[in-house]
Order: C-alpha cells, then structure tokens, then sequence
C-alpha cells in the first residue's frame, strides 16, 4: 500500500513538472549534469573526480574547453554533497567563457520548493549527461537528450532481474560504451537499444593510463610507510537478500594474523575497499593487522587513484575487475560464496570462468596461496587469456575518452 502510494505521488510530480515546466525551450548551449549517487557517501567532487565518470567529464571539459567558443555556455551541477557546492562556487570564479550553476539534488535536500528549483533548470538544457545506465529519469522532455556514461563499463553480476521493470521506461538515448562486447552483455538489462550504444571508452580508464597522481603521493596521502613495496586491493562487490551485509573484512576467511603476517613478510598492504552501498559497514576481525587497512573515502583522492599502483586485485563479482584489466596486473577472484552469490543475484556469464583471467580461490586456503604465489612471482596470469579478456571489454587504452565523448556530443548539438 504505502508503495502503491509513493509511485502514485512520484507519477503526479512527473506529471505537474512535464505541465507547468514543459513550456521551456531547450537551449542547445545548456548542458545539465547529474553525477552518481557515490557522492552522498564519498567526497566525489570537480576536483576530486576520477572515481564519478561524469564529475571526471566535467573536470575535462572545464579545463580543455573553457574558451571562447565553447559548445557550452552554461552548465548546471546536480549537488549530491557540500564539497562539491564548494568546487563550483570556486570555480565560478575561475571561468571564463562557462557559467558553471550548482543545483541542489532533490536526493540531498527535499522540498518542493528545491523540486521546481532543479526541474526548471534541468527543462532548459537540451543534453543531459546521466551516471546510470540503469535509472530512467523521472522526467524528461522528447527533445532533451541523455546521454549516460555510466558508472560501470560491463556487468559481472546478472542486472537482468534486479532492474528489468524499472528499465522498461527507459529514457537513455546514447550510452558510452567500453567495448561492442560490453555493449551486447548490458543492453540484456538496460533496454537501450544496441545501436544507441556509442564505443567510446570508458572515461575513468584515462586516469589508469594517466594518474594525476604518482605512487609516493598516493602512499603518503594514504598514510602507508614509504617502505611498505607492494599495495594489494580486495574489493567485494555488493550483496543482495541474505548476503547483504559484509561484515567479514575478507568475505570467507577468518584468520587474519595469518595473512597479515605474510603481508608483513613481502612488506604489503592489503587495501579492503566495501561496495560504496556498505560503506557504513563495521568489518571484523583486523584489529592488531597493521598490513591491513581499510578504505576510507577522501575529499583528496578516490579508489581509482590508488588502482594504477597496485600489485594485485583481489575481488569476486565486481565490474571493478574490467577496469583493472586496464592496468595489466594480475587479479585472484575469491569465490568462497560463489553458489549462494549466483543463488541469490546471478552472474551475467556462463560459464562464468571463461571470462576470469586469473587464479580463482574457492576457500580461505588457497585464497592465502594464492596471495603468495603472486607476491613471490609465481603469477596464476596467463598473458594470452589476459590480454583476450581485456580486448573483449576494452577497447580504448590510449587515454583519450575524454575527447572522444566531447567530440560526440558536440556532433549531436549539431544535427
């Protein structure tokens, strides 16, 4: 009943806006920009963008195209978090030719008052640039146009019965995609159609090739002793039903001094980075391991500024394993739960290590062998699968998705 009543409410509003709004003319040189959700737990902002496609988007497009004749005259900023109220403030300032406006996300401050607020900005804008692939816009005028870049590059986990209903009324008219491949496997869920899938790259990958970081001001941001030689990241991916809250720091393992001595032996850390849907998550078992830290979100840096510099991914089902491919160091894929994940979600592959390129670990024990075999060199990677998997996902490399994006929606202004 009560969620009958909040689709009833939520269709009324789309309803009252596409009426009293729709009049507004769409201005070609008004761009509208909606960031992830991630920014209401991390300090995603327009300096601290590299792990938000869009926020990374909009850096590139304040600092290569502010000029005179930019596509651009004036760009809104859905705000999901202060730091990025404080950015654009700032960088108000700093353009020149652009006219960066921020607008409070309704998902940050409800009120009606702020509802008509965004909406009346967001109804002059002719391109919307959208973080995901599988949110429909509330509302949308036929001719604006959304254009996602989203905040995956291909699915691991099965999204086909999660988001099937809710992307039945799909509003994406382009999506940015990694590969053809990675096109095919998530139009499954999405409902976009093949051809409005634009092989561009995948715009986080630019910071992997190009860290605006270099490895001792990683380290040093991080608090990680200079002597400290390898990082190892363990990044899990989000749990649905009965697996939904990850209170193992290591999901399946239970001897901690175990690893963290051999950590200590080959001078590594091991970086635990929680799903961002839980984040707030108290993971147990690490207290006294001093080689095993867990992530916590920076207003200085994001996980993808750490990713160029690791060693090692270790992970399960996470689309974070693509991107990493990126880098050409070895994964280890900690499978401990793989029935009851599979059970519960389902994997977007079958068989789905056909796609692993890398040591697949089933229980705490060889998980740990495996950690060790790599650390000494004795790498599970095979260079030819490897490489194979990652063309399949990726096509750009060269750091330049950046321009490549800009360059498409500059043609879509002028058809």
């Amino acid at each position: 009943m009560i969620l009958n009543l909040k689709y009833c409410l939520k269709q009324a509003c789309k309803f009252v806006f596409k009426i009293v709004l729709g009049w507004l003319p769409c201005r070609n040189d008004f761009l509208f920009i909606i960031p992830e959700d991630s920014s209401l737990r991390e300090s995603f902002s327009i300096k601290n963008y590299t792990g938000d496609n869009v926020l990374f988007f909009l850096h590139y497009l304040l600092e290569c195209h502010d000029v005179i004749d930019a596509p651009f005259k004036k760009i809104y900023l859905s705000i999901l978090n202060d730091v990025t109220y404080k950015d654009c403030c700032e960088l108000q300032k700093q353009l020149k030719y652009i006219q960066l406006l921020p607008i409070v996300s309704p998902k940050m401050h409800k009120c009606i008052l702020n509802y008509i607020r965004y909406y009346f900005a967001f109804l002059k804008c002719k391109i919307i640039i959208t973080p995901d692939v599988m949110s429909p816009l509330l509302v949308k005028k036929g001719s604006q146009i959304d254009i996602c870049l989203n905040y995956y590059a291909c699915p691991f986990k099965s999204d086909v019965a999660k988001h099937n209903e809710r992307t039945r009324m799909q509003t994406k008219k382009y999506v940015a995609a990694s590969s053809d491949f990675a096109s095919r496997m998530d139009m499954c869920a999405s409902h976009v159609p093949y051809f409005d899938y634009k092989v561009l790259g995948f715009i986080r990958h630019d910071n992997i090739v190009n860290p605006r970081f270099d490895k001792p001001t990683i380290k040093k941001m991080m608090g990680i002793d200079e002597k400290i030689k390898n990082i190892i990241l363990y990044t899990p991916t989000h749990r649905d039903g009965q697996l939904a809250k990850q209170h193992q720091a290591i999901i399946g393992c239970d001897d901690y001094t175990k690893l963290n001595t051999l950590l200590n032996v080959n001078s590594a850390i091991l970086l635990v980075k929680s799903h961002v849907g839980m984040l707030d998550d108290v993971l147990t078992g690490v207290d006294g391991c001093s080689n095993i830290m867990i992530y916590k979100p920076s207003s200085c840096y994001t996980f993808y500024d750490i990713l160029p510099y690791a060693c090692l991914l270790i992970t399960d089902y996470s689309s974070i394993y693509f991107d990493f491919l990126v880098t050409g160091k070895p994964v280890v894929f900690n499978f401990s739960d793989r029935e009851e994940y599979e059970r519960n979600r389902g994997l977007s592959y079958n068989p789905v290590e056909l796609f692993c390129a890398g040591k697949i670990a089933y229980t705490e024990e060889e998980l740990y062998a495996a950690i060790e075999n790599e650390l000494n060199g004795k790498t599970y990677k095979n260079d030819k699968h490897y490489n194979d998997v990652k063309n399949l996902f990726i096509k750009y490399t060269d750091g330049k998705t950046g321009d490549r994006v800009y360059d498409f929606i500059c043609k879509k202004i002028a058809e």
